[in-house]
């Protein structure tokens, strides 16, 4: 139907106001000419059953809301992971670099709480041991004995030791995607679609993650002592939702209960380059 086509709340406005003004128009015709005023009549009684039909539409998709409505978008970006820890003096300024991060377009930064500096007086309320081990995975994939925190890895490659903002900067300049990733929220349902450019070498891992966007924390012992420290981006579960061959398009449904952000990954197994992630807010 055309009027799907159109912005239902405009068109239904529209009709509405057809309807107010034909009301009006009968309570000030006695100072009309009669046939006009006739003329008028006529014309109201021949648009009535269609205004009546479409007044009935417009109470559906108002009630319905938003499926009617423009719908979220998902927007595509250059994965930054920020391993990171309450209890390290080090990281402060990674984790204020970070918050710089979030309000970039371009960018969907991440921060991942490791767990293995608990034991020097403070336990990290944001850490999962589940961070631990993909930050050691991330290492053992290009044979490096040693993790480091703070450190960022950039779109999966890049591997930044410490705060060093222009060369995060840098790397994230050069980062491009030939995988175009969108997000499509349908309840507690999340489509996710992606096509490559070419078909892919190798099998993709399709990871879900959600986060929680600011917390600051009052820290009482450990070498952040004394400090309030804000942390954003936080993520709180990262889960593998499915494989993708990269050989045909990819259509996958998911299911994302809550108002959390979403972010999807397309990872090389490894863990390795990522290929696109987007994130729905």
């Amino acid at each position: 139907m055309q009027l799907y086509a159109e912005n239902p709340a405009d068109k239904c406005t529209e009709l509405f106001a057809i309807t107010h003004s034909h009301k009006k128009g009968g309570k000030t015709s006695q100072n009309l000419d009669w046939r006009f005023a006739q003329d008028r009549f006529k014309t109201y009684r021949r648009q009535k059953g269609q205004i009546m039909k479409t007044n009935l539409l417009c109470s559906v998709i108002f009630a319905m809301g938003t499926p009617f409505m423009a719908m979220a978008q998902s927007t595509q970006g250059v994965l930054v992971e920020l391993f990171t820890s309450q209890g390290c003096s080090s990281c402060p300024p990674a984790d204020a670099f970070l918050a710089d991060l979030t309000k970039s377009a371009n960018v969907i930064p991440l921060a991942l709480h490791v767990d293995y500096w608990d034991y020097i007086g403070w336990k990290d309320t944001f850490a999962q041991k589940k961070f631990s081990a993909r930050q050691r995975s991330y290492a053992a994939f290009i044979d490096d004995k040693m993790v480091y925190t703070p450190q960022m890895i950039i779109a999966g490659n890049a591997r930044i030791k410490g705060h060093n903002a222009a060369e995060a900067k840098s790397n994230i300049a050069a980062s491009k995607s030939d995988v175009a990733l969108t997000l499509t929220r349908q309840g507690d349902q999340v489509l996710i679609q992606a096509r490559a450019n070419q078909p892919l070498p190798a099998g993709i891992m399709v990871d879900l993650v959600r986060y929680h966007p600011k917390s600051t924390v009052q820290i009482e012992r450990g070498e952040n002592r004394g400090q309030a420290i804000s942390y954003h981006n936080i993520v709180t579960s990262w889960e593998n939702v499915g494989q993708w061959s990269g050989k045909s398009p990819l259509e996958l449904t998911t299911r994302a209960t809550g108002d959390a952000p979403i972010v999807v990954i397309l990872q090389r197994k490894g863990p390795s380059a990522i290929l696109a992630a987007a994130v729905l807010k």
